[in-house]
C-alpha cells in the first residue's frame, strides 16, 4: 500500500493537498500544476496543522525520482517555503560497497512542537533495519531550520510523530523487532529455540512510544509487552 509500511512509505503516487471548507466544498492547496517560486510538487503527504490553525507542514516530492522533503504553507495558500533540503554533509565511505544504499534519504511525517520547533521522521541517519530497508529516525530543528539534530537511534525505525497536548511529549510509532518466542518449558516463559516454543510467531510489530522532545525518557505509550 503506497505510503504504508517499510517498503512503500516513500512511494510516489501523485497526491494533492486539499482543504475541506466548513460548507463541505473542497479547495486545492497543492497539486502538480501549481508553481511555488519555481517548485512543483508531484506528490504530497503527511499534513500537520499548526497550533494556531494557520500554517500547515507536509512532506512533498519535486520530481518522481527525487527524495521526500518537508514544506510549509499557510492554510490560505500563501507563504509557501521549503523547510528541509538535500544538504546532508557526511561521508559514506565507511560503508564501502553498501554506501549507495544511503546516498538517498527522505524526510517525512512532520509535526509542530508546542514551542514552535519542528519534528519529523527521516532516513538521514545511515542505517539498515534487521530486514534490510532504510531506517527512519526522529529529528528536531528550530522553526528556521537551524539546530537540526537527531533524537532517536532506532535500528528498525521510528516515525509518525505527534504531540500529546497535555504533556508536550512526542508520541510516535516504533518498530519492535522481537527475537524471543513464548514457551511453557523455560523458567522465564520465553525462548529462542523453536523446539521449545509454543509458536514461531515472534510478534514483530509497531508499538506506540513516547518521549520528551529532547529524546529522553522514552517509554511504552500504551499496551503491554506481555
Amino acid at each position: 500500500i503506497p505510503g504504508m509500511g517499510p517498503y512503500s512509505r516513500f512511494s510516489v503516487t501523485g497526491g494533492r493537498l486539499l482543504v475541506r471548507e466548513a460548507n463541505s466544498s473542497i479547495r486545492v492547496l497543492v497539486d502538480s500544476n501549481m508553481n511555488f517560486n519555481g517548485i512543483r510538487l508531484v506528490d504530497v503527504s503527511d499534513p500537520c496543522v499548526n497550533w494556531n490553525g494557520v500554517k500547515i507542514l507536509f512532506a512533498g516530492v519535486e520530481h518522481r525520482d527525487s527524495s521526500w522533503r518537508i514544506y510549509e504553507m499557510n492554510s490560505d495558500g500563501t507563504g509557501f517555503r521549503k523547510v528541509t533540503f538535500s544538504n546532508r554533509n557526511i561521508s559514506l565511505s565507511q560503508f564501502g560497497a553498501a554506501a549507495p544504499k544511503f546516498a538517498r534519504y527522505d524526510d517525512i511525517d512532520p509535526c509542530y512542537l508546542p514551542d514552535g520547533r519542528i519534528c519529523f521522521s527521516s532516513t538521514r541517519y545511515p542505517s539498515l533495519s534487521f530486514f534490510g530497508f532504510r531506517t527512519t529516525n526522529l529529528y528536531v530543528m528550530n522553526y528556521d531550520g537551524s539546530n537540526l539534530h537527531r533524537i532517536t537511534t532506532e535500528r528498525n525505525s521510528a516515525e509518525e510523530p505527534s504531540i500529546d497536548p497535555i504533556t508536550g511529549k512526542i508520541i510516535f510509532s516504533r518498530w519492535w523487532v522481537n527475537i524471543d518466542m513464548p514457551s511453557d518449558e523455560t523458567y522465564n516463559g520465553i525462548t529462542r529455540d523453536t523446539n521449545l516454543s509454543l509458536t514461531n510467531d515472534i510478534g514483530n510489530m509497531w508499538w506506540a512510544a513516547r518521549m520528551n522532545p529532547d529524546g529522553s525518557g522514552m517509554e511504552l505509550y500504551a499496551g503491554s509487552f506481555k
